[in-house]
């Protein structure tokens, strides 16, 4: 999915917020400002994808100020939030009718922390995405298939996306009908996504065969960017299970692979490449 008009004006919220965070006088905040807004204007937009751009003015950002995890106390209070939240759920799930689906829907709730579109997430915000989730429609016989292709895959790839999001995954992972799952996370800190450090903290290893990093830092999968082992393992899944938006731009196109797509519809140019409505929680699958 490539970079379009509308996507400009969210590359720039993202440059204004991070350089409010790393940057604490305006004038030091409006001087990098500008030369981030310079940086933009040099891509060559429509042949990226917009986690590629977003990899571009986080890095130059990181360099320009010194501080290597911007978002660290973010991910921090996200980890947190979403540790009370899941616990509280787990009966939930287990007292549903499909706890496969019900976790599935809260794994998607889970994909509302997300400070690369906002940073005023907190326990009622994410509780609203948890009601939403929990009642939106979905596709059933997808979701079947889905449970159907883990039970019969020698393993699946999953690609988290957010820190606190992670612990939602977990509750997911933990109802699949088997296991032999390899959990991947982005190379190095980029906004609020996951690394290793967060699906540590939220004890995935535990439970997975193998937790792994891209070896990129790109806020999306852009294979040509990963590690070798990382693509060894993308090319040799039997499914992958997608979660977020990031991960949907840079690899709806891609072929050859089966891949679930799980999050919550952030933006119009997604809403537009999918036919869902802004805000909707989707599940999709595309091969």
């Amino acid at each position: 999915m490539k970079v379009s008009i509308e996507c400009v004006p969210c590359f720039l919220k993202q440059i204004y917020e991070v350089t409010g965070i790393v940057c604490k006088d305006p004038k030091d905040q409006l001087s990098l400002l500008r030369e981030c807004i310079v940086k933009l204007s040099e891509l060559p937009l429509r042949d990226m994808k917009p986690p590629q751009v977003a990899k571009i003015l986080h890095s130059f950002i990181k360099k320009k100020s010194g501080i290597s995890d911007p978002y660290k106390e973010f991910k921090k209070m996200s980890n947190l939030i979403a540790r009370s939240l899941v616990e509280k759920l787990r009966h939930k799930v287990k007292d549903s009718e499909d706890p496969f689906e019900t976790s599935l829907r809260l794994a998607i709730a889970g994909n509302i922390i997300d400070y690369g579109q906002a940073r005023d997430v907190n326990d009622k915000v994410v509780e609203n995405s948890i009601e939403e989730s929990l009642s939106a429609e979905l596709d059933s016989a997808l979701i079947k298939r889905l449970y159907n292709d883990i039970q019969k895959s020698d393993f699946v790839l999953y690609l988290g996306d957010n820190a606190g999001e992670v612990f939602f995954d977990k509750l997911f992972i933990e109802h699949f009908p088997k296991h032999s799952v390899v959990f991947a996370v982005r190379g190095a800190p980029i906004i609020n996504d996951a690394t290793v450090e967060d699906v540590i903290e939220a004890e995935l290893h535990k439970i997975c065969t193998k937790v792994i990093d891209t070896g990129d830092e790109t806020p999306g999968i852009v294979l040509e960017d990963c590690s070798k082992e990382f693509i060894d393992i993308f090319k040799k899944a039997d499914i992958i299970i997608s979660k977020g938006q990031g991960n949907f731009e840079t690899l709806s196109d891609t072929k050859g692979k089966r891949i679930y797509f799980l999050f919550k519809i952030k933006c119009e140019p997604v809403s537009h490449e999918t036919g869902y409505e802004f805000g909707r929680t989707v599940i999709l699958c595309r091969e």
